[in-house]
């Protein structure tokens, strides 16, 4: 299940993410199974990337709707790099 943390004064905000995930859910999930794969550990990532996304819904909205697709997949690229990163460190530890 995927939270949107939006705040409840940006009624597009929600509209906007709703239409994002449903468009490109598809497309976050291939690219965070590229890189893990244990299906928990992409949904974490995709959650994470939906939330950070969510924090950068003005740029969302000022991009031009040919770059929204490669903002999405840069976003959950990092976000899996950053989960094994994490992963790493909690393995030395």
């Amino acid at each position: 299940m995927i939270v949107f943390t939006i705040p409840a004064e940006d009624p597009d905000g929600m509209a906007l993410m709703r239409d994002l995930y449903r468009r490109y859910s598809r497309l976050m999930f291939a690219e965070a199974l590229r890189r893990v794969s244990n299906r928990q550990d992409c949904e974490d990532i995709v959650q994470d990337a939906v939330e950070s996304l969510c924090g950068k819904l003005d740029t969302l909205r000022e991009l031009p709707a040919a770059a929204v697709p490669a903002y999405i997949v840069y976003t959950v690229k990092h976000k899996s790099i950053s989960f094994l990163r994490h992963q790493a460190v909690v393995g030395r530890h």
